[in-house]
């Protein structure tokens, strides 16, 4: 099914809500062409939406894909600039994102951070974010968590 190596595949169930797509590769073993990482991502989306057979727009859960790519000899800036796009849509039934951990420079890139703003009757807005519901944040910070075992090394 897959055109290339994955160095790691897991899944997990995270609430009633999602489950947990990872899928690893070694960017020092593949081709870091931009356009051929894209595409890697797809194929990752393609496999984990295989799983569900409800509509996107009916799911009650909701696949939450990441393909997390690992270089010892650093990453692009075109790299850094497609693991910050956002990926939400209207549609929903699905949240999908790129992760680069960058062994050399021990620092890895993402979205970030998702927060709610909810206005409490004052003038500065109250931010919330939600770590294990929001699939951005509990990725956020299951990458953070892999990155303080593997930068300690």
């Amino acid at each position: 099914f897959f055109s290339v190596k994955i160095s790691l595949y897991a899944k997990r169930k995270k609430g009633l809500a999602g489950r947990d797509f990872l899928y690893f590769y070694n960017l020092d073993e593949i081709s870091n062409k931009i356009a051929n990482l894209k595409e890697i991502h797809e194929q990752d989306r393609k496999h984990a939406n295989s799983f569900f057979k409800v509509p996107k727009a009916f799911r009650l859960k909701v696949p939450n894909i990441v393909s997390i790519f690992i270089s010892s000899k650093g990453i692009s800036e075109e790299m850094k600039k497609w693991a910050k796009e956002l990926t939400r849509t209207f549609l929903g039934g699905e949240f999908h994102s790129v992760f680069f951990i960058d062994l050399q420079s021990k620092s890895f890139y993402g979205q970030g951070i998702s927060r709610t703003y909810l206005m409490t009757g004052t003038a500065v807005p109250y931010h919330i974010q939600f770590k294990k519901i929001d699939p951005q944040n509990r990725s956020h910070y299951l990458i953070a968590k892999i990155c303080d075992y593997l930068f300690v090394t």
